[in-house]
């Protein structure tokens, strides 16, 4: 009997773990986006677009109450843990403009972070995970969102969301865990909405992540997702109730329905290049003075794009599914109801663009695995426009923080990039003004009014301007026009009183400040000035009423004024 040889044992094969190099992804993802926005750390607050009604001259941070930002809107907006995050920034740092950046700049990070969590988790493949992530953290579109202290609103709101999407996948394939995973992502959308109205696009991502996992749409998929839903219309109405505290809603009526249909083309088409080909970004995108054939060229561009879009199902779920996160976390700010002066921003594009860039890492990463990867000629392309568009983006955003750096740097830039804008001149012009720059702050006022002849902003401004430099009847001139196109522009009217009373025309002055009253009657300043004009004028009985009034609602009087006031009043009885 022969003996058999024995047959050399099989090495055991260990199963494939995670690739080595995905520990050290997010301190790469983390270290580069630090590098390009070190420099936001030293910019200051931008006191003439919103920095002073969220922070500089908002009086409510110096005495915090906890539930007042709950019950009350802000610049039109209603986001009580955006204003609870501006508090708690000023109890740290005071009015430390680093420190408000500083902590914009953290929740980069954090959703930088986030991002890279997000698409790993739902697509499994660290490469595309890191590409999108990191074309996230550096693209310069999201300058505005980051360096601008007053969009607090959106890194927060998106810290929320993006931990939500995290929690959703993880809900959708965790087989142990889902109720509390459920819990968890409905708590971090309700944070989102607190946050900023736009986290009410959530539910409809789930959609497009059911989509992509391959989860049947079935009645229990619909019915999770109805909480969500009906909690989203509430917040939607809430935002459409504190966008018309501020008249902001309908700003456009100028326009037909087709022209705002051309609009709403136009900017997703812009905001399709602008991710490619991030060039001329502004703080401001005014509706155009007249429609061009590029504007009517964008629903069939459109179109075009939504053909290849549906072509593209047959390559696979990535596309659809980029596209649609594009749509559902854009669509919003669309202006298919108008809000606000301005076709497009930058800012909007914050979460956007994760959807497009999926798409890209997705693509970058297949030239280098599967059946294409002995394709030297596509490695090479994938690579170099990785790349080029890693280090373009960079640099672009560096210069773009640079202009976010105060005031007259945002302006200047704007007024190069939209010489046509009344409203990058008004703004300009203020900067000009609080830097006490008055003769080139009355150029550019006269600009926005020459621009666009009713602007009750601009008119007032240059009014004011010429009150600080004693030129008394063109200050009343410019307030009485700022008051026949704006009837009840109360600081206009208190202006103007005080001009009256410079020129020694107390009898028009103190009509001026009680028509103030009228409009406002907490309005301290035009109690304080017409109880002045009455002292003068020898009404001392209405001079301490005014003046205690003012005193009540938070304007310091002199008490050595107020008791010769009433010296006066007891040696006259």
């Amino acid at each position: 009997m022969k003996a058999k040889k024995k047959q050399p044992e099989k090495a055991a094969v260990k199963p494939a773990g995670k690739p080595y190099y995905i520990k050290w992804l997010p301190v790469v993802l983390v270290a580069i986006t630090f590098m390009v926005y070190f420099n936001s750390l030293h910019n200051e607050f931008l006191n003439t677009w919103d920095d002073n009604y969220y922070v500089t001259g908002n009086k409510d941070l110096q005495s915090l109450d906890a539930l007042k930002p709950f019950t009350e809107y802000r610049a039109g907006n209603y986001h009580p843990l955006t204003m609870l995050s501006l508090y708690a920034d000023y109890k740290v740092w005071g009015l430390s403009a680093s420190g408000f950046h500083t902590t914009n700049m953290l929740l980069h990070l954090l959703n930088s972070l986030l991002v890279f969590g997000f698409i790993y988790l739902l697509a499994g493949r660290p490469c595309v995970a890191f590409i999108t992530a990191l074309l996230f953290a550096i693209h310069p579109t999201h300058v505005e969102s980051v360096a601008w202290i007053s969009e607090r609103k959106d890194v927060l709101y998106a810290f929320f969301y993006l931990a939500g999407l995290c929690t959703y996948v993880l809900y959708i394939k965790d087989g142990q865990r889902r109720a509390l995973l459920y819990g968890l992502t409905f708590l971090l959308f309700i944070a989102g909405a607190l946050s900023k109205a736009m986290a009410v696009s959530l539910p409809l991502a789930f959609f497009a992540i059911d989509y992509f996992a391959g989860r049947k749409f079935t009645a229990k998929t619909f019915l999770e997702k109805v909480p969500f839903l009906l909690l989203a219309l509430v917040f939607g109405y809430v935002a459409v109730l504190a966008q018309q505290s501020i008249n902001s809603l309908g700003a456009i009526p100028q326009f037909s329905l087709i022209e705002r249909f051309v609009f709403v083309s136009y900017s997703v088409v812009m905001y399709l290049l602008k991710a490619v080909v991030p060039a001329g970004l502004s703080c401001l995108y005014p509706y155009p003075a007249a429609i061009g054939a590029f504007y009517y060229l964008a629903p069939v561009l459109l179109l075009a794009l939504a053909g290849l879009l549906v072509y593209s199902v047959r390559f696979g779920k990535t596309v659809i599914f980029g596209a649609a996160f594009f749509i559902i976390t854009i669509a919003l700010v669309l202006q298919i109801m108008p809000v606000g002066d301005a076709i497009m921003a930058d800012r909007y594009t914050y979460l956007p663009y994760i959807g497009l860039f999926f798409i890209f890492a997705t693509w970058v990463d297949k030239q280098f695995v599967g059946a294409v990867a002995d394709n030297q000629v596509l490695k090479r392309l994938a690579a170099g426009a990785t790349l080029v568009a890693l280090l373009c983006f960079s640099v672009l955003t560096i210069q773009s923080i640079k202009v976010w750096h105060d005031d007259l740097s945002l302006w200047n830039d704007a007024v190069m990039k939209n010489s046509q804008s009344s409203k990058a001149y008004c703004n300009r012009g203020t900067a000009y003004y609080n830097a006490g720059r008055l003769p080139e702050a009355t150029e550019d006022f006269s600009n926005a009014i020459r621009l666009k002849a009713n602007y009750p902003d601009a008119l007032y401004n240059r009014g004011l301007t010429y009150l600080n430099m004693n030129k008394l009847p063109e200050a009343i001139e410019d307030f009485t026009n700022a008051v026949r196109y704006s009837p009840d522009y109360v600081t206009a009217y208190s202006n103007r009183g005080v001009a009256y009373a410079n020129m020694g025309k107390p009898e028009l002055a103190i009509a001026d400040f009680s028509s103030a009253i009228k409009i406002d009657p907490a309005f301290a300043d035009a109690y304080s000035n017409r109880g002045l004009v009455n002292n003068m004028m020898g009404n001392y009985q209405q001079a301490l009423t005014d003046l205690e009034t003012a005193n009540r609602l938070g304007h310091a009087t002199d008490p050595a004024l107020l008791e010769s006031i009433r010296t006066r009043l007891s040696e006259a009885r």
